[in-house]
């Protein structure tokens, strides 16, 4: 596992996330679970 930090800008705000992933993880399933964590903070 390695954690990736991203920079995402989402409905006008931009968010700092830390995502916990298996190491080859393509970059795109990547973006996809963190705008999921985004989702699910309100």
């Amino acid at each position: 596992m390695v954690e990736v930090t991203l920079m995402i800008h989402y409905r006008g705000k931009n968010y700092l996330k830390n995502v916990m992933v298996e190491k080859g993880t393509p970059e795109k399933q990547i973006l996809q679970i963190a705008k999921e964590q985004i989702k699910k903070q309100g």
